[in-house]
């Protein structure tokens, strides 16, 4: 049998309906009776007892709430539900914590799918501008004199990339574009290493490692 924390429970109503509620309390095993007057008289007894002033259900609520404004629904309207003598809080936050578990692990394999895509929307940007250059992919990786940066940012963020860089020591090659988001190719010099990440951080520039895209690439027909 597990031991868990008592909490103080305190019962207000007419006498005739409190009595037989706390005795069929007392029978279920899960509530211990304490006379008033013991705590009363005991000091260290009663300096030991708390009153919760925290309402549990609220945090399941919250989690409740989240599920469903995940699903994309409203949270229904509170109604009274009828509840036999096998429920307990226990017992909801398990339901509750299981649904929101299982939430969770979707939501993780639905960043590591959307992760993985665009990777492979990368790969095959990457792929087809080079070759329509007529450029290997491994080209561009092997460059010793100049840093070639390969990624994506919004078509706004490409303007003032370009209004930015009239004057500095960087290029930046639009590739292809797919909705909001412009493919572009960014190629500086060594020297400028610094101040090219400084200005695409600037610009929110999302940089994809052309050494990965190009292990993506062996072996597979993009």
């Amino acid at each position: 049998m597990a031991v868990m924390k008592m909490v103080a429970l305190t019962m207000v109503g007419p006498h005739e309906e409190m009595e037989p509620a706390a005795r069929r309390m007392v029978l279920s095993g899960g509530f211990q009776p304490l006379p008033l007057d013991f705590l009363i008289n005991d000091r260290n007894l009663r300096s030991r007892i708390t009153t919760e002033t925290n309402n549990p259900y609220d945090e399941l609520l919250g989690k409740m709430s989240m599920i469903w404004k995940v699903s994309g629904e409203n949270i229904p309207d509170p109604e009274p539900i009828p509840l036999d003598s096998e429920f307990s809080y226990y017992k909801a936050r398990r339901l509750v914590e299981n649904a929101a578990n299982k939430l969770e692990t979707w939501g993780k394999r639905r960043d590591t799918l959307i992760e993985e895509l665009e990777q492979l929307e990368a790969a095959k940007a990457y792929v087809e501008a080079l070759t329509a250059l007529d450029m290997k992919p491994q080209e561009l990786s092997d460059t010793q004199f100049v840093l070639a940066h390969f990624g994506r940012l919004s078509a706004d963020n490409f303007i003032r990339l370009e209004e930015t860089t009239l004057d500095a020591p960087l290029m930046a090659v639009e590739l292809s574009r797919a909705g909001d988001n412009v493919w572009i190719l960014i190629f500086t010099v060594p020297g400028y290493k610094e101040g090219a990440g400084k200005i695409l951080d600037a610009v929110y520039f999302r940089e994809y490692s052309l050494i990965e895209i190009l292990t993506a690439c062996q072996g597979r027909t993009l």
